[in-house]
């Protein structure tokens, strides 16, 4: 008898930097042949857990060496206390928590905030980094994302019609440490909303839709000096910098080599010991 893991697939899409026009990460999204997993997973946590650890397996078997984006329900959080077997198939893959971003998306009604907050704070222990998804969509209330404290928020499409709510949210990342990314840019127009509102990444279909092997190369429209924001403070580095690989301490200088000449978007190698 098949199990439902038999007919599980995970398609790939690019987080943009649109500073660099670079991909800074890749999402990982579940696509099942047959069944909603993903309507049985909101309402099972330990089902949940276990597609954000066959999601990391999955870019493993794809031998990506970008940052990871991981969805994972809040409910999920609030209810399993944090995600150990996460943080050991990110161990397993070869990976180090830092590479991974953990998604954290809707619901949030009925969430015990106490319990998510407290989970978040496990993760953060552990070396991952934490994304408020959804918002602008979902039902995340302000005072918890100011005290989820995400350094990444991932703001819905559907917003840039407001630039004004856009251009707040910016700053109320700014105060915080965190980066504005859109999600759903289907369009130039969405793209350009985006840019001049202060979006510092995006991702969506304009740039490369989910597909089943990671994109190696985006779209990135050209910009109209309409499109470029008034400047803050300037960009911060950490928008520019590009993720470094890991490799293992034992590596030879051929695959360090190799691995920078056949990878443009790694800007460096980490060797790491993993005693």
């Amino acid at each position: 008898m098949r199990s439902w893991t038999d007919t599980l697939r995970f398609a790939f899409q690019p987080v943009v930097n649109l500073a660099t026009g670079a991909v800074a990460g890749l999402e990982i999204l579940a696509r099942p042949e047959t069944g909603d997993i993903l309507a049985e997973a909101r309402r099972d946590p330990e089902l949940d857990g276990q597609l954000a650890v066959l999601a990391v397996r999955a870019a493993a078997h794809r031998e990506s060496l970008l940052p990871l984006h991981v969805n994972v329900f809040a409910g999920t959080l609030a209810d399993l206390g944090g995600l150990t077997p996460l943080h050991h198939a990110v161990r397993e893959a070869g990976r180090l928590p830092w590479e991974i971003t953990v998604d954290v998306g809707p619901p949030y009604t009925h969430v015990p905030h106490q319990a998510l907050l407290e989970a978040l704070g496990e993760l953060r222990g552990q070396g991952f980094r934490i994304s408020a998804d959804g918002v602008g969509d979902g039902d995340v209330p302000l005072r918890l994302l100011a005290d989820m404290a995400p350094d990444l928020v991932k703001l819905d499409a559907s917003l840039l019609v407001r630039p004004a709510a856009v251009r707040a949210m910016r700053t109320l990342c700014d105060e915080s440490g965190a980066l504005l990314c859109v999600e759903g840019v289907e369009t130039e127009g969405q793209y350009g909303a985006a840019l001049s509102a202060g979006a510092q990444l995006a991702q969506g279909t304009l740039f490369a839709p989910p597909a089943r092997l990671p994109a190696a190369e985006v779209y990135v429209p050209p910009r109209s000096p309409a499109d470029v924001p008034p400047p803050r403070s300037g960009p911060s580095v950490r928008e520019f910098v590009r993720p470094a690989a890991l490799l293992p301490a034992t590596a030879s200088a051929g695959q360090v080599r190799a691995l920078l000449t056949g990878s443009p978007d790694v800007s460096g190698v980490l060797l790491v010991d993993r005693d």
